[in-house]
């Protein structure tokens, strides 16, 4: 069984972009960045922040994380 992991660079901006990759279900999705971007989210609304440079989530069900930019 597998599960979808979601990354949306640039969320509610014009600039949107997503990359999705499947995982199987149970495994442990380590996400990292460099660049531009200094926030991640785990929510649309941007209001629950996880972490600033890397987070783990276990891939139970669908997991999508949303990276902010840096405010210039």
């Amino acid at each position: 069984e597998t599960c979808t992991a979601t990354v949306v660079f640039d969320p509610n901006t014009e600039n949107e972009k997503r990359e999705s990759f499947t995982v199987p279900k149970g495994d442990v999705v380590y996400f990292y960045w460099e660049g531009d971007y200094d926030k991640v989210y785990k929510n649309e609304a941007l209001t629950e922040m996880i972490s600033s440079t890397h987070t783990n989530l276990t891939a139970d069900e669908d997991v999508t994380v949303y990276l902010v930019k840096k405010a210039k």
